[in-house]
């Protein structure tokens, strides 16, 4: 009895075994296939919100420096390129100051020298030679057919205290060109210097002529006085410095009509004076006691000027060389360090 007893316990022991096997490897592959599922999804989840591995952060931390100091050091030579074009604009208008100058300083010699009569061609364009140098010439104003050119602020360094309107940075009125019947039989154009606004657009109480443009009485409500403007009669002795025309103007437009010029197109105004397309500003005569005489010649020294000084080059210069030095500083802290 015992016997079969223990018989069937140890069959059915033999029987459980395969089983238990069985149940404790599939407990084993299920652990396994949840703690694997956990973890991939544990990395989608970091990828999902932007969280790289070690080796892809190390990646992208490399090309983001790479780019980084390709771009900033860009910036930099681009910047130190700036400064030097600036340091070559300084240079260029320190030896452009000194060519006028020398020009200026020059002894006068008449205009038959330099530009011999009939030879047309080397006078328009003038050449870039003979621009500021100082010419006599010996004729008498058409002041007939003289222009106002204009609006121009007042000579530079002229002495004269001329009213400034209210708001205004300067003085403003017209510069008088005037053709010169040369004792050669050429027509010229004379700039003879600037006129106040408030003396051009004067009324003319007494009765003497006035300019016929029909653009001074619509800009000031009144015609330009002839007789605010010095005229001088007979053969006159002229000094002065010859100079090419001005660059066109799109945003402007000359009335040749109504004797209007805002730009100076030389070809135009010559052709419209019946002159030749020369140019000669009048010089500057010393300075006399007694009532200012309009119009008021240019002064040699302001021919040597510009509107941008050499000073505001070098200035630039420095402010461009500061931004590269900041972008090279930049550049090896932050990317190359």
């Amino acid at each position: 009895m015992k016997t079969s007893f223990s018989a069937r316990v140890f069959d059915s022991s033999h029987l459980h075994a395969p089983m238990a096997r069985t149940a404790i490897a599939s407990r084993f592959t299920c652990t396994v296939s949840m703690n694997l599922g956990a973890h991939l999804k544990r990395l989608s989840s970091n990828a999902a919100s932007g969280q790289a591995s070690p080796r892809a952060q190390a990646s992208e931390s490399l090309w983001v420096k790479r780019s980084g100091a390709l771009l900033f050091s860009g910036a930099a030579l681009y910047t130190a390129s700036l400064s030097y074009w600036q340091l070559e604009r300084y240079q260029w208008k320190l030896g452009l100051i000194e060519e006028r100058t020398k020009r200026l300083e020059d002894k006068p010699v008449t205009i038959t020298s330099l530009l011999p009569v009939g030879d047309d061609n080397s006078c328009f364009p003038l050449p870039e030679s003979l621009e500021y140098r100082k010419v006599l010439c010996i004729g008498k104003f058409d002041h007939a057919n003289q222009v106002l050119l204009g609006p121009r602020s007042a000579p530079p360094a002229s002495g004269h205290g001329t009213p400034v309107p209210a708001g205004a940075p300067s003085a403003t009125g017209w510069d008088v060109v005037t053709p010169l019947v040369c004792k050669d039989g050429r027509r010229v154009l004379v700039n003879r210097g600037w006129v106040n606004r408030e003396q051009a657009c004067a009324r003319d109480s007494g009765g003497a002529s006035v300019l016929k443009h029909n653009f001074w009485s619509i800009c000031c409500g009144c015609a330009p006085q002839v007789h605010a403007i010095t005229h001088p009669e007979g053969e006159q002795q002229l000094l002065g410095i010859l100079k090419g025309g001005e660059k066109g103007n799109r945003f402007a437009v000359n009335n040749v009509d109504e004797g209007h010029f805002v730009w100076l197109d030389l070809s135009t105004m010559a052709a419209a004076t019946g002159s030749k397309p020369i140019l000669i500003y009048q010089q500057q005569e010393e300075k006399s006691i007694g009532p200012i005489k309009w119009p008021i010649a240019r002064p040699p020294g302001s021919f040597a000027e510009f509107y941008v000084q050499p000073m505001t080059h070098l200035t630039y210069a420095a402010t461009w060389a500061c931004l590269s030095a900041l972008g090279g500083c930049i550049t090896y802290l932050r990317f190359l360090r």
